[in-house]
């Protein structure tokens, strides 16, 4: 609701009077809010006559369904059970609207983004016809998949093996999905609205074919994509505008436009496709998984794609406010070709954290037809952190007093995904590399604003078992990673404090030893034998001289890129080993981990970089290996001039004695991986002339 900056208090009353004759009625007391809101006002009763009534007075005659009560040792979410309970609830968080009462502001917008349009002819609301609701999607009951298995490590990996790289993700065995993949034959390139399959022979490539998402995501923007076998899946978004009421044209029976109507902004979906690519050169969609709203995140464990969407309710007049307005939709191919409504009966939410927006999970086997099981909560996540057996959602609460977030923790079983709890810690994790799961307890890092850092440890249950005292209060976090029983933590303000935290005994959690040095990490990446590569930004102090003569230090200078060596084999003494400037600049590694290409057999790293240095520009990437305690840099490869720059990420990968710079445009070039001699370079056709050109698409007059 903050994001509206609409303020509301609770409920003072309900009352709930079902006429069956005359048509449903009752009263709603709202919560207390702005009159440019145009709420519905307290003690307001409302007859459902039109075509709410049938959704409404079915909903309240109708008996709610009732699921058998699970064993008393798992938790289970309260369900809203019906329409007049969800139209209640929104209600209370303020969504909806009564045309009666609505007045615009002075300049006819209001601050959430909805805009009155008054002095439009009011609707006849008697001749309104009934319009029936997209019927919910058959539902299956929970299936399993493939078992996770129990036993993997949950330290995030330090790179592939040496066959072919694969995406620095940060859970071993839960692969994060980019845009850019190769499973040791081909790779595999997002560029916009379309994937480009290359056969990779060393440095003779050649085009194969590419991916057109069509129908409903034709011209779609591809946020990523997954390679597991035969199956390749993308991530994309659609959207689909709303479509206003005409006015009423004269004659009886026509709908006008209400008194005052409500700006929508459409609907978002959030698609993912799934095709066969057994045969390269000519891939095939296979199904279609789509849940509305915006992407939180996606996983891929073995054959199983777990996403999490959230979908936010915008105001909307009572008089509208049918299903298809105020539930979110799905679409599994695999079941029905339509988009449908999910069941309200299946709608949960969270007692204490009521607001006007939706949590969406899901997960399904992408090699097979099994129905996909969306799971719909009222709330919102922001930050995702999962392993093989757990997922966590963080939901972040600010207020007067402060900042704090709430966890909700899933259990994960093929599928079936299962709420297990709620807890609460102290201040705001920076993203998911500060949250971890390590021998049955959660361990999550947060920044609480003028109280300090802490590291806080949770059992399954969520609850607190210890927590650290403040670290560094006067500065915020810019970099977490957990190893195992240990942590480490980056703080800055004007310098960086590396904080090495004992985590072995949950109960007692101890920092071990600190560095400071200038500069800080905004990502930590773990080489082996007690090493970590810290990359992120130097600084350098700034300083007024005073009267006396003497300096005093007044701030701090952004110095460009920077790659630090840290030894963490001695928790008690870290220490900084090596340090590498790269200039003055920036790399998309510091904030997207996926960017960065891992080489744990020959200890060394790949990332992008764009440089802007007095002397020289420079766009490319570079490879930096860890050889006896130092940083080397083992080459700078320029991104090539390309007329088919696109401007999206670049990526290093590697196959074998190959190394590939998949470039920010449509340009791959090749190189020798150990002595960084180009082998080739390809194109990827982008116009319709070069994709005639290169035999993938017919010519058209």
């Amino acid at each position: 609701m903050r994001s509206r900056t609409l303020w509301i208090t609770r409920a003072v009353a309900l009352a709930l009077s079902v006429g069956v004759l005359a048509g449903l009625q009752f009263q709603i007391i709202p919560k207390i809010i702005p009159i440019t809101q145009a709420a519905l006002r307290p003690h307001d009763t409302i007859t459902l006559d039109g075509r709410l009534a049938p959704y409404y007075r079915e909903a309240a005659q109708a008996p709610r369904t009732v699921r058998a009560v699970q064993a008393a040792s798992r938790p289970e979410l309260p369900r809203v059970g019906d329409m007049v309970e969800l139209l209640r609830l929104f209600n209370n968080m303020g969504v909806l609207m009564k045309q009666e009462t609505a007045q615009p502001s002075e300049d006819g917008l209001w601050k959430g983004g909805v805009r009155f349009y008054a002095g439009i002819e009011a609707a006849d609301t008697a001749d309104m016809a009934a319009s029936p609701a997209a019927g919910p999607m058959p539902s299956a009951p929970p299936v399993g998949g493939d078992v996770l298995a129990k036993s993997a490590a949950d330290e995030g990996t330090a790179g592939a093996s040496a066959g072919y790289s694969t995406t620095n993700s940060q859970v071993q065995g839960v692969e994060e999905g980019d845009i850019v993949k190769t499973d040791g034959d081909f790779l595999y390139v997002a560029r916009g609205t379309q994937i480009h399959i290359v056969r990779a022979d060393g440095g003779a490539m050649r085009h194969v074919s590419q991916i057109r998402p069509e129908g409903a995501y034709e011209g779609a923007y591809i946020r990523e994509m997954y390679i597991a076998g035969d199956r390749l899946v993308l991530a994309a978004d659609r959207w689909e505008p709303e479509v206003e009421s005409e006015p009423a044209s004269g004659g009886g029976g026509s709908r006008g436009r209400s008194a005052v109507d409500i700006w929508r902004p459409g609907k978002s979906f959030v698609g993912h496709l799934v095709y066969d690519i057994s045969d390269r050169a000519h891939p095939r969609q296979v199904r279609v998984v789509e849940v509305e709203g915006s992407a939180l995140a996606t996983r891929l464990v073995g054959n199983l794609l777990y996403f999490a969407a959230n979908k936010v309710i915008y105001p909307v007049m009572f008089e509208e406010a049918t299903p298809e307005i105020l539930l979110p939709s799905s679409r599994d191919t695999a079941v029905a070709p339509d988009v449908g409504v999910l069941p309200v009966d299946e709608l949960r939410y969270f007692p204490d954290a009521p607001e006007a927006s939706y949590l969406l999970l899901g997960a399904f086997d992408i090699t097979k037809d099994i129905p996909c099981e969306v799971q719909s909560l009222l709330g919102a996540g922001q930050t995702f952190y999962m392993n093989q057996r757990s997922l966590y959602i963080v939901r972040p609460i600010w207020s007067e007093a402060g900042s704090v977030s709430d966890i909700y923790r899933f259990s994960l079983e093929g599928t079936d995904i299962r709420y297990e709890g709620t807890g609460r810690v102290e201040g705001q994790p920076l993203n998911q590399y500060s949250m971890d799961e390590y021998d049955g307890h959660f361990r999550i890092a947060t920044t609480a604003v003028g109280s300090g850092n802490y590291i806080t440890i949770l059992d399954g249950a969520l609850r607190e078992v210890g927590r650290t005292p403040a670290l560094a209060p006067d500065e915020t976090i810019h970099s977490v990673r957990f190893m195992g029983s240990m942590g480490y933590v980056v703080t800055f303000r004007q310098m960086d404090p590396l904080f090495v935290v004992d985590l072995g005994d949950p109960a007692a959690p101890r920092v071990l030893g600190a560095l400071k040095i200038p500069g800080f990490s905004e990502y930590l990446h773990p080489i082996g034998d007690g090493l970590m590569v810290g990359l992120g930004r130097h600084t350098r102090e700034t300083f007024v001289r005073m009267d006396d003569g003497t300096e005093e230090v007044v701030g701090v200078q952004d110095a460009g890129v920077k790659l630090s060596l840290f030894d963490v084999s001695v928790p008690s003494d870290p220490r900084e080993l090596d340090v590498l400037l790269l200039g003055s600049g920036s790399s998309e590694a510091e904030y997207n981990p996926r960017a960065l290409m891992a080489d744990a057999a020959r200890r060394q790293i790949g990332i992008p970089l764009q440089l802007w240095d007095n002397e020289e520009n420079f766009e490319g990437a570079v490879v930096v290996a860890v050889e006896d305690g130092r940083l080397d840099v083992r080459a700078r490869l320029p991104e090539e001039s390309s007329d088919n720059w696109y401007g999206y990420g670049r990526r290093l990968c590697y196959i074998g004695g190959t190394l590939y710079l998949v470039g920010g445009g449509y340009r791959i070039q090749a190189y020798d991986y150990d002595t960084f001699v180009p082998k080739g370079q390809l194109d990827l056709p982008f116009t319709p002339e070069e994709e005639v050109k290169a035999g993938i698409a017919p010519l058209i007059d």
